[in-house]
């Protein structure tokens, strides 16, 4: 799935629909007054410089790069980002360019190229603008049906019974000076418990 910025001319500026907005998925967005820029924004009062922004999208991220003598304002801050500092978009902030404000959307839409894309459910397919519903809350997948836990497997009683010991150190018997029982010659599996 990729993302998509959407930007939105939604104060000041022209009124020609094709100029009140822009998309960028991956690559750069130039915006500025001059030629060329990738958006074109007139400006009598001159407050927007010949090249006052970039946007730049890379895996999903969008970074606003100010360019501008002016400066870019984002959510009505107080002070403009400054000349050569950027910022990271998010949906919903706001770009004061001058006169002019830019809103700022983000959609997901389903990459054909995407390996994953085939796991999604039906309703989540892309529609014919390539865009994926938000809400798949209606057909939800059924809950996993536990298995039935399984009894405890019996140990064998040779493993449970308790090993006892009748001397007093765990060293006795070793050097045969020690007071206590020694284990008797032979193979491991020859002795017996108490």
């Amino acid at each position: 799935m990729s993302v998509v910025l959407h930007l939105t001319l939604v104060a000041g500026g022209p009124s020609a629909p094709d100029q009140r907005a822009r998309s960028l998925s991956e690559g750069i967005l130039r915006i500025g007054r001059e030629p060329d820029n990738d958006w074109v924004l007139e400006d009598e009062a001159r407050l927007i410089s010949r090249h006052h922004c970039t946007i730049t999208a890379q895996a999903g991220l969008f970074t606003l790069i100010d360019t501008s003598n002016n400066g870019v304002f984002v959510n009505d801050g107080e002070r403009p980002l400054g000349r050569g500092n950027s910022v990271i978009l998010s949906a919903g902030d706001r770009l004061h360019l001058g006169e002019l404000t830019l809103e700022a959307a983000m959609t997901s839409r389903l990459d054909e190229t995407d390996a994953f894309a085939a796991l999604l459910p039906p309703s989540a397919a892309p529609d014919r603008f390539g865009m994926v519903p938000a809400d798949t809350s209606a057909q939800r997948i059924p809950p996993l049906v536990q298995a039935p836990a399984s009894p405890k497997a019996a140990a064998p009683p040779s493993l449970m019974a308790p090993i006892r010991r009748s001397s007093s150190s765990l060293f006795d018997g070793l050097d045969g000076s020690g007071t206590g029982e020694s284990a008797p010659a032979g193979r491991l599996g020859d002795w017996q418990p108490d």
